[in-house]
């Protein structure tokens, strides 16, 4: 077999550095672009900020934070019955408010150390993620000695926190309530939770040998507790967000607008190349201001492709912007965008990925506004359905209710949704709604708290 050489025609997508630059900027959010912008610029010595921005060492951020927390700690301890003085308890943290009490017990420090650690290990919602067994090898303890401990968790306020779970922390209220474990309530959550999911309230009453009223009775005392006592303190878990775009209705219009970041003001030091008698030396100052300068019109670019899309993006759920109901929503998706404005739909991902829009009702993730649609017969979004579900199952008959068969054949029938059982079954979960057998059940054995 001979070796030939042979000439073949091909196209291919080339990406420039330019190129590569703004789809970098475009995905940026206003926050991150300031701190891109920063880094870029500071690494090139023909470049100097007009108005310098000092950044203080973690170091120092950590000695200011100490500050900030003990001059709330005085402002409590000496000003708590002003009502101009903010309310400090509820920016307190959980570990904080219980690392209080626990300095306060009469008990060893051993105990103290076994409570802060597994105070340590507490989620969201107050409960303990860490075995015994853990924490005495953590606490170098014998495992007796830390379940004596952890008893101590039971008196804290709020009551339930510390808890290994749901079912035990409400156990925990009730035995502070004065009921033991031989109560009704607390046998309910402790041998007959499956049933009390299902509202099988005639089997519980079987069970425990008593009249359905006491069950009732039983039930609407669990109900009054606290299923998840430390979110009460989810301080740490509110997100701040900054918007990047704004939209604001104007009469029958949408105006949408870049919310401006201050960016850093910058100048070239022109005088290094004109001053400069080294060609080379010359040639790689020029290079330094022209990367500049690209990076700049990169960041124009980048105002001008973002804006292009979100008014793209507002204009096609103008009715949800106007109505402020989610069931407007009609269905979009970064394809039709990229569509509408010729642009690959990478691109309409970068410039929605991670940014916020402000609009008079709230601020919201700019891909909230991507909505899929149920299949490709229907024009009806996923919301918009989900919204039609639930106003099915509220106006129902109670004793007779819709099984999931019977909902897709009113939206079919009545909205001309065609959709199938097994959609509406996947819908109805989402929206946390009880299959109708269950919702039967319910009915039939309602009760008033």
């Amino acid at each position: 077999m001979k070796n030939k050489l042979v000439q073949q025609l091909s196209t291919s997508v080339s990406i420039t550095p330019q190129l590569q630059q703004i789809l970098k900027l475009l995905q940026l959010n206003n926050l991150d672009l300031v701190d891109e912008i920063i880094r870029e610029l500071s690494e090139n010595p023909l470049v100097e900020f007009e108005e310098k921005t000092e950044y203080l060492p973690v170091e120092e951020l950590e000695k200011n934070l100490q500050i900030e927390k003990e001059y709330a700690r005085f402002k409590r301890e000496n000003f708590e019955s002003l009502e101009s003085i903010e309310n400090f308890s509820q920016t307190k943290s959980l570990q904080e408010y219980l690392f209080e009490q626990i300095s306060e017990l009469n008990v060893s420090e051993q105990f103290k150390e076994v409570l802060r650690v597994a105070t340590y290990y507490l989620n969201r919602n107050g409960f303990r993620e860490i075995s015994d067994t853990e924490l005495a090898s953590i606490c170098n303890l014998p495992v007796e000695t830390v379940k004596e401990a952890l008893e101590y968790f039971k008196s804290f306020d709020p009551v339930g926190v510390g808890a290994r779970d749901a079912i035990e922390s409400l156990c925990w209220q009730l035995s502070a309530m004065g009921l033991n474990s031989d109560s009704i309530p607390v046998r309910i959550l402790t041998e007959f939770k499956e049933l009390l999911v299902r509202g099988r309230f005639d089997l519980i009453s079987k069970k425990l040998g008593v009249e359905e009223e006491k069950v009732f009775e039983a039930i609407k005392i669990i109900r009054n507790l606290n299923p998840k006592p430390g979110l009460q303190f989810d301080n740490e878990f509110v997100l701040h967000v900054q918007p990047d775009l704004r939209v604001e209705i104007v009469g029958d219009s949408l105006r949408v607008e870049l919310v401006k970041t201050k960016l850093p003001k910058i100048k070239f030091k022109k005088e290094y190349v004109d001053n400069c008698n080294d060609k080379e030396l010359a040639r790689i100052f020029r290079e330094k201001i022209r990367l500049a300068q690209n990076l700049t019109k990169a960041c124009k670019q980048r105002e001008s492709s973002l804006l292009r899309i979100a008014q793209t993006i507002c204009e096609e759920q103008k009715q949800f912007l106007i109505s402020k109901g989610a069931e407007s929503l009609k269905p979009l998706t970064l394809k039709d965008i990229a569509t509408k404005l010729n642009l690959h739909e990478s691109t309409v991902s970068r410039a929605t990925n991670n940014k916020f829009i402000e609009t008079p009702f709230g601020i919201f993730e700019l891909k909230r506004f991507f909505v899929n649609r149920i299949n490709e017969e229907n024009s009806a979004s996923s919301d918009k359905v989900k919204t039609l579900i639930l106003e099915i199952v509220n106006t129902e008959d109670k004793e007779n209710p819709y099984n999931d068969a019977e909902i897709a054949n009113i939206l079919n029938q009545k909205f001309k949704i065609n959709i199938a059982r097994r959609t509406v079954a996947k819908y109805r979960e989402n929206l946390k709604i009880p299959s109708a057998v269950h919702r039967r059940q319910l009915a039939e054995r309602r009760f008033s708290l």
